[in-house]
């Protein structure tokens, strides 16, 4: 650079107004200079202007301090302490022949001062191009923070420096994110660092939080969390390996939070649950415990998510039902709780399950097997016809120790009686048109009957139950064609004409768990 190549020049202040510097010249060079004291921190903001190049901060002896490459979007350039009390020089060096105008802003970090943790909100307004935020805290070793990023409209890295100026975390981001900065590694004053993308303005708002601790026991009293915008709370307590434990959440009014179990290693037992305020009460059923210690559920509410929860922690009912033996009632009475019912089972046997008494709404009944798998479902209902349900048959697998398990839905409470049957095998058989009739009995709930008779093209039939003491069924006739059902209760007929020569089958399911006895025909017509 030549004094022939410099076709602009200026000054800048520290804090002073914006100037723009204006390259008319192919080739040409801008200079500016600017009075620092040693040890002092300056930002340059380079805003949108000139397409390529570089613009460099210039030693009072001339040596090079900083520099930055820029394009159309313009840059900054940031001197931590300046290395001596002077005049400094900024140097605008476009690429090739680009001209143009380049505004420049010379700024020091906005202070915000000391920012307390469970404090307010500390609004940041950057309007200096170029310009960074710089706030501290005090923190303590082992302390559990979070930094609540929100109400932005500038994209910006937020850094957190740690008392020896090494980076705690750093992020860029462009819209609500919160920053996990705990557990702290050492006592002193942290340092909170904003800075726009580029020479961008804007503004966001910093929430500072301590973690809210807290601890429960399994089977006891319900706890309430409530934590603030960004704010997380751990709650703890003393697992034992081999518990079945399900967590009932309630009353919750904090939008969104994602819910974590942690072992007492620190490693995650399961998945991470989304909680949604929308979904009112809800629950989480958590896989056995795999050791003893110290387990910790943490609430994590996401975006601008700020409210409570209460969390309830309960063991599952434990009891033993036979099939084709007693009912057994169940009172599940805290949220989230479920219960599980152990048979022996043989391979093959069929069972089915009958619900009654049931006061709350959604639930679902399942088998589960030796391996601790589902091996279906008994039923699944959002609610229940008279408080009554039913379901199945279910055949075994394998021979061992199965289990009934009832889930109430979203952590609801309330009553049922369950009653396990031992359904013997479907009565099957063959009819004849205006042949003999046929007596079917149906002793055990969720045993079907099942009979086939040959129809020819043309002639037309007549099913007929006479008798019955089923009271209500599901009657489906089928052939190799298709097949219609009806719904009758008490005696039925059910008529047909063929198109052509096939064999028909004709299904009588009883309706939920009715037993009884019909007579079964089929005449012509």
């Amino acid at each position: 650079m030549t004094a022939a190549s410099i076709s602009f020049t200026g000054r800048l202040t520290i804090g002073g107004s914006t100037l723009t510097a204006t390259l008319t010249a192919a080739g040409s060079n801008g200079l500016l200079v600017f009075d620092g004291t040693a040890g002092q921190q300056v930002s340059l903001g380079i805003g949108q202007g000139i397409v390529q190049g570089g613009v460099g901060i210039n030693h009072p002896n001339g040596s090079s301090v900083a520099g930055v490459g820029i394009d159309y979007l313009g840059g900054d350039i940031h001197v931590a302490a300046l290395p001596v009390t002077g005049t400094y020089t900024i140097v605008v060096d476009p690429t090739g022949s680009y001209t143009g105008n380049l505004p420049l802003t010379l700024s020091q970090d906005l202070q915000l001062g000391t920012i307390a943790a469970n404090g307010s909100a500390v609004a940041v307004s950057l309007t200096r191009p170029g310009q960074r935020a710089r706030g501290t805290f005090s923190g303590t070793s082992g302390q559990r923070l979070s930094l609540h990023v929100h109400g932005v409209t500038v994209s910006a890295n937020v850094v957190v420096l740690a008392p020896n100026g090494s980076t705690v975390t750093s992020l860029f981001l462009g819209q609500t994110t919160t920053l996990e900065l705990g557990p702290l590694a050492a006592t002193g004053t942290y340092t909170i660092l904003v800075d726009p993308e580029r020479a961008n303005t804007g503004a966001l708002s910093l929430t500072l939080s301590q973690e809210v601790t807290d601890t429960i026991t399994i089977d006891g009293a319900s706890k309430t969390v409530t934590t603030g915008l960004g704010q997380r709370a751990r709650v703890t307590f003393a697992g034992t390996a081999g518990q079945r434990l399900s967590l009932g959440l309630t009353a919750i009014s904090n939008g969104l939070s994602n819910l974590s179990l942690s072992q007492p290693d620190g490693t995650q037992l399961g998945s991470t649950t989304g909680v949604w305020q929308f979904n009112g009460n809800t629950d989480i059923d958590y896989p056995l415990l795999p050791a003893t210690g110290t387990y910790t559920i943490l609430v994590d509410p996401q975006g601008d998510y700020a409210g409570s929860m209460t969390l309830t922690l309960s063991t599952e009912i434990t009891g033993a039902i036979t099939p084709g033996g007693s009912a057994v009632a169940l009172s599940l009475s805290r949220p989230g709780q479920r219960a599980r019912l152990t048979f022996s089972g043989t391979a093959g046997q069929r069972v089915s399950l009958k619900g009654t008494g049931i006061n709350f709404w959604g639930h679902t009944e399942s088998l589960v097997t030796p391996a601790g798998v589902s091996g279906g479902e008994f039923f699944n209902a959002w609610g229940t016809s008279g408080g009554n349900a039913f379901g199945g048959p279910l055949t075994l697998a394998t021979t061992g120790t199965y289990a009934v398990l009832a889930d109430p839905w979203s952590a609801a409470t309330g009553n049922m009686t369950l009653t396990l049957y031992d359904v013997p095998a479907d009565v099957t058989g063959s009819l004849t048109i205006n042949g003999a009739v046929v007596p079917i009995a149906l002793t055990g709930p969720g045993q079907k009957a099942v009979f086939t008779f040959n129809a020819t093209g043309g002639q037309a039939f007549t099913v007929r139950g006479n008798n019955s003491t089923m009271s209500c069924v599901t009657i489906l006739l089928q052939s190799p064609a298709g097949g219609s059902s009806s719904g009758p209760c008490g005696n039925w007929t059910m008529g047909q004409t063929p198109g052509s020569t096939t064999t028909y089958t004709v299904t009588i399911d009883p309706e939920g768990a009715n037993t009884g006895s019909v007579d079964l025909s089929v005449t012509a017509p």
